[in-house]
């Protein structure tokens, strides 16, 4: 039922066929049309039959039956969520204090999940025909999180500035002893014409921004020029980092477009007009 009903809501029908190809959807309107056709010239000679084989008919069918299965962690057990079985079934316990929001953490929940994805791949592929398995990972999104953790970044190189020019004498003629293009990389990666701005994604942006706060309050002032220095370091790597995400963007924009322009008009035209001119029987029989 939760199928049908997502499957009835406007909103999420049109994005879902939003990312088809035009001539995929014409394809797909033209056979229900077709099947309907021929299931209503049917229908009077075959009501008794489809009431006596209905058991047997999805029994056969129900394997073949294009769904999604989900797994999930919750609760110190990982779930498997199947659109055509009524409840989540068991696929293991996760290790004692595990946190999925580490590396960690996450790293054991996918490998104890990974046999029950390579079972389930077998299990469908078994029936024969022409099954096909596509897997999808729903992550939140790395360029919300890069951005997030480069305005904490903006903020707690402000407050260590602060201090640094409050309680260090000449701190920036020090930051260059190193490296003498810090402090100017610094003000291109944060006050640039090219430095990344955004608000804050995170609902506990305000909490971490708080706590970022109070830990350059509490450091000692000689471990204050230090800390500067690794801010300035994790913001150019974050900035690649958010490039990177730009550069993927615009390169699944550029896919996107590419797969739902419809071509069909310009085909059209393009065979008239070699018609017309009287090259079209010449270019096919090449």
């Amino acid at each position: 039922m939760k199928g049908l009903a997502m499957s009835n809501d406007k909103d999420l029908r049109n994005a879902h066929n939003s990312m088809a190809r035009p001539a995929d959807v014409r394809e797909a309107l033209s056979s229900i049309a077709i099947e309907t056709s021929k299931l209503e010239k049917k229908k009077s000679t075959q009501r008794s039959a489809r009431s006596s084989s209905r058991k047997k008919k999805t029994e056969s069918t129900t394997q073949d039956v294009y769904h999604y299965i989900g797994f999930v962690p919750s609760n110190g057990k990982v779930w498997q969520l199947d659109g055509l079985v009524s409840g989540p079934l068991e696929v293991g316990n996760l290790p004692q204090g595990v946190q999925l929001d580490t590396p960690e953490g996450q790293k054991s929940w996918l490998t104890l999940v990974q046999p029950a994805i390579t079972l389930q791949i077998e299990k469908m592929q078994s029936h024969g025909g022409d099954i096909r398995v596509n897997l999808l990972a729903i992550t939140n999104s790395l360029w919300e999180k890069y951005s997030d953790e480069f305005e904490l970044l903006r903020r707690e190189r402000r407050a260590l500035e602060r201090r640094l020019n409050a309680e260090v004498k000449d701190w920036s003629a020090k930051s260059k002893e190193n490296d003498p293009s810090l402090a100017e990389r610094a003000n291109s990666l944060f006050d640039g014409p090219n430095s990344h701005h955004s608000s804050p994604f995170d609902t506990a942006f305000g909490l971490r921004a708080q706590e970022k706060q109070m830990k350059v309050l509490q450091l000692p002032s000689d471990a204050l020029l230090e800390d500067w220095r690794q801010v300035v370091d994790r913001a150019g790597e974050l900035k690649a980092l958010l490039e990177e995400e730009i550069s993927k963007a615009k390169r699944w924009q550029s896919e996107y477009i590419k797969r739902t322009h419809d071509y069909e008009p310009f085909l059209r035209e393009l065979l008239s007009a070699l018609k017309s001119e009287g090259i079209l029987d010449a270019r096919l029989n090449e």
